[in-house]
């Protein structure tokens, strides 16, 4: 069988097209399809069964790897993609715009890049294929937090926001209004300053100014690159209040990983653990990082 004769609906369905005479069942982009992968080729005699995206559907239907999610969902094409295959948590980055005429979180992981894309145009778009939504907003502070309160308030009274999303941010006191109205917060721990710590003998007095933070702003969680679990782990963990919850996420993972469930495997302590997208069908490329560069 040759794909070649499916690409309408493949087409139709990264379009977001989902009209008359579209099949999900025939579209290869989605989880839907059902094509006997042991019959199924492409044009070039791959089979199906040997590539990233039938293995981004056999990562699904997986129960050990219920806790993973996609990271950097920060445009329309991207977030099409990754609800086509399925997948119903995501990571977006976020930048408070103060603009008084609208002001708004816009889809952007700095300002240089920010669009016109916002968090209400994403919420209309895919509100309902979301199961659990992580806001990593770069610019909460004392100063702007009471306003990117103001907005998810108004957005959670439409989508119901709250009880599925995490409120991530570095500013510690920032988060403390978020943690009192009843949202999922997280702290970004740096991942230079921890290793730096670790390897100067001052972790300790880093881990103690970590958990007055945490304690202070009624913080629910840390999120860090998973090349710190160990750490976070030995010295952060046993300090702070029991229920304090992980999240993390790892660049050089991509849900077509056919290894995916092996390497997942030791982090089940971590409710949410960001990877790629990856598959053979993105049309945008993925923002690969190396191991050294853990950012988020």
């Amino acid at each position: 069988i040759i794909i070649s004769g499916l690409l309408p609906d493949l087409f139709m369905g990264l379009a977001g097209l989902e009209g008359p005479g579209y099949r999900p069942d025939l579209d290869i982009s989605r989880a839907e399809y059902l094509l006997v992968p042991g019959n199924a080729v492409t044009a070039g005699g791959e089979k199906i069964g040997e590539s990233p995206d039938f293995a981004v559907r056999a990562n699904l239907r997986n129960p050990a790897l219920v806790n993973l999610g996609v990271h950097d969902c920060n445009s329309i094409l991207k977030t099409q993609q990754v609800v086509n295959q399925g997948l119903r948590a995501m990571e977006v980055d976020l930048i408070y715009n103060n603009d008084p005429a609208k002001p708004s979180l816009l889809l952007a992981h700095d300002e240089v890049h920010a669009t016109d894309l916002d968090l209400e145009n994403f919420l209309q778009r895919f509100s309902d294929k979301i199961d659990f939504l992580w806001l990593d907003i770069k610019n909460i502070n004392k100063e702007s937090n009471r306003h990117i309160l103001e907005y998810l308030e108004r957005l959670d009274v439409a989508y119901k926001l709250r009880g599925r999303a995490l409120v991530e941010s570095d500013d510690a006191p920032g988060l403390a209004l978020f943690a009192d109205k009843g949202w999922q917060t997280s702290i970004y721990l740096g991942w230079k300053e921890i290793a730096r710590a670790v390897r100067s003998g001052a972790i300790d007095e880093v881990a103690a100014r970590i958990e007055r933070q945490v304690r202070e702003n009624g913080i629910g969680g840390l999120s860090y690159p998973l090349v710190l679990d160990p750490q976070v782990q030995q010295y952060l963990m046993p300090r702070l209040p029991a229920g304090t919850k992980n999240y993390s996420w790892k660049p050089t993972w991509f849900y077509s990983d056919p290894d995916l469930a092996d390497k997942a495997a030791h982090y089940g302590h971590i409710p949410r653990l960001l990877v790629e997208g990856g598959s053979p069908f993105n049309l945008e490329p993925t923002r690969l990082k190396t191991p050294s560069a853990e950012g988020h």
